[in-house]
C-alpha cells in the first residue's frame, strides 16, 4: 500500500524528471473557475493550488497547476501540504 508523507512522495510517483515546486496553497474556487468546474466545486469552496515545473536536460519543458479539492487535502498529512519539495532527477 502506498501512502502520500510529503509532497516529494507525490512528486516521484507521478513524474519522471527534475520537478520544481513554484507555489502551493489554498485559493477560492473561483480563482480557478475551470478546476472548481472539474472538481464540481461551489463558488464559495476553496482549493489546494500546487504549481509545479517540469525540466528536462537542463531546460523546463511544463507547467502545471494542479487542484485539489479542500476537503480532500485537509485529510492528507500536513507536512505532505507544507513540506518543501525540491524535485526529483
Amino acid at each position: 500500500q502506498w501512502a502520500l508523507n510529503t509532497l516529494e512522495d507525490l512528486i516521484e510517483h507521478s513524474f519522471a524528471h527534475k520537478v520544481r515546486v513554484r507555489g502551493k496553497g489554498l485559493v477560492a474556487a473561483s480563482e480557478a473557475p475551470e478546476a472548481a468546474k472539474a472538481l464540481r466545486l461551489a463558488t464559495g469552496d476553496e482549493v489546494f493550488r500546487l504549481v509545479v515545473v517540469r525540466e528536462g536536460n537542463g531546460a523546463p519543458y511544463t507547467y502545471s497547476e494542479i487542484f485539489i479539492p479542500a476537503e480532500i487535502a485537509a485529510r492528507l498529512p500536513t507536512r505532505a501540504l507544507l513540506a518543501k519539495a525540491s524535485g526529483t532527477g
